[in-house]
């Protein structure tokens, strides 16, 4: 980052609030995401430069501002950032995200730059206040105010929300042509820090880039709520963005950009499972036929196979399978799979389906991936302890109980308490092998002692040889 004053300058362009918290972050060793801290809006001059040099290469901010913060400090002395749609507190901009991963390339930046001042000419979208180069697309910010004429950002009150939720949903409808992020449409969403690098662009697009659009008398182009709604044609009865999507009836394009993520883990789960399949012999073994003809059916009906032709190949799986599994069971499989309404992670498939290491590496989306199950602000012995827990479950296998995983942890210099490692398998979906049944230990029942005259009975009668009773 070569001007920190920059930097601060155009965070605190989006940050026009006059208290709250702007949230910093950032992305670590495979892609792990960590928080940098919180920084108070007024005191940002000074506690930025601090930071800076950590936020160089794949760092965020939030958009929005929050209201407060967690009560711990981070690892960089500021505060834990508390970063939810509920804890917003100043409305800064509306945005949308273009995402080109695999053709970030000059004439696709040209050809969308284009397009998108195509849009604002023919009056298809108001003009943005900033357009963000971040690496690998693009991202359109229009900067709200409370009121026209003012410099005060949107407060967030409930009765907003909905109608900043509307625009959302009426912007990546009119920009549908451009295949936007349906998913980037929550209140707490991050973009790049300005003049940082991507590093997972190629080398001439990775450095983040803020463009400013000036409109009359040289003013940067800013909103209101009611203002963009007009633009936009939205009426007062228009139903709000969903958290997870747009909640507005979509194009025949859009809903195609929405569904072609889908789309792709769908064909690479199936060149798995087919070279799975070819691995095993056609068949899968004792402990995973079941799950193995779910997910296969699963594949195939999300792949537009009819239900005649998935039972058909669903029962021809488990003919090969060893031992054979039954067609009450492959037809239960495919009936269980046509019902399922969410997507499971390929780390539970992984590990549900037994694949060794040997096996993973011929496969392309069927490989545990530990890191992402970790949450922000997680340490780096924590990825390290679960990376070795994935590598050891795939050699361990069904033998896999937690006294010989604390010792092969332990042969790696990661020592785990057994409440650790449940934790940790429990969280990437490892299954442990149930624990054996204690010895059962015989118990003598104590003499019950008494006084009285039954004490003196018996004492009388082990005298006597036990004649006496």
């Amino acid at each position: 980052m070569s001007d920190t004053a920059s930097c601060i300058s155009l965070v605190r362009l989006i940050h026009r609030g006059p208290d709250g918290f702007v949230t910093l972050h950032r992305k670590g060793l495979g892609g792990l995401w960590g928080d940098i801290g919180s920084i108070e809006l007024p005191k940002l001059a000074d506690d930025f430069p601090a930071v800076a040099k950590y936020l160089v290469e794949d760092s965020f901010f939030s958009i929005n501002s929050m209201y407060r913060v967690g009560r711990d400090r981070t690892s960089y002395d500021l505060p834990v950032p508390v970063r939810r749609g509920d804890a917003v507190r100043w409305l800064n901009a509306v945005f949308v995200e273009v995402d080109r991963h695999e053709a970030a390339t000059p004439a696709w930046y040209g050809q969308l730059l284009g397009e998108i001042e195509v849009a604002q000419q023919n009056g298809t979208i108001p003009p943005p206040s900033l357009i963000v180069r971040s690496g690998r697309g693009l991202w359109l910010l229009w900067l709200l105010n409370a009121a026209s004429g003012t410099q005060t950002p949107q407060p967030a009150y409930s009765a907003d929300l909905k109608c900043w939720r509307a625009i959302e949903a009426a912007l990546l409808n009119r920009l549908s042509a451009l295949h936007p992020d349906f998913a980037a449409t929550d209140l707490a969403r991050c973009v790049r820090v300005p003049d940082s690098i991507n590093t997972a662009a190629p080398a001439p697009f990775g450095r983040v880039i803020y463009s400013l659009q000036l409109g009359h008398n040289a003013r940067l182009f800013t909103y209101t709520l009611d203002g963009l709604q007009a633009l936009l044609g939205i009426g007062a009865g228009t139903p709000p963005i969903a958290k997870r999507g747009p909640a507005l009836v979509l194009t025949d394009a859009a809903r195609a950009a929405k569904r072609r993520g889908h789309a792709g883990q769908v064909r690479k789960l199936r060149a798995d499972l087919e070279t799975l399949l070819e691995i095993r012999g056609g068949g899968f073994s004792l402990g995973c036929r079941n799950l193995g003809a779910f997910y296969i059916s699963l594949a195939l009906w999300r792949s537009g196979f009819d239900g005649p032709e998935v039972e058909r190949r669903v029962l021809a799986f488990g003919a090969a399978c060893r031992p054979r599994l039954s067609p009450s069971e492959a037809k239960a499989a495919v009936r269980s799979s046509r019902k399922v309404r969410r997507w499971p992670g390929r780390a539970k498939m992984f590990h549900a389906l037994k694949i060794t290491a040997e096996e993973a590496a011929g496969l392309d989306y069927l490989k545990p991936e530990p890191w992402r199950q970790v949450s922000a602000g997680r340490s780096a012995r924590t990825v390290a302890l679960q990376v070795a827990i994935a590598e050891e479950a795939a050699k361990l296998g069904e033998h896999l109980v937690v006294r010989r995983l604390r010792e092969a942890l332990g042969a790696r210099n990661l020592p785990a308490s057994e409440k650790t490692v449940r934790r940790l398998c429990h969280a990437l979906a490892v299954k442990l092998a149930p624990a054996g049944r204690p010895k059962q230990t015989t118990h003598t029942a104590p003499v019950r002692r008494s006084g009285g005259v039954g004490a003196a009975c018996l004492h009388e009668a082990v005298g006597n040889g036990g004649n006496a009773l």
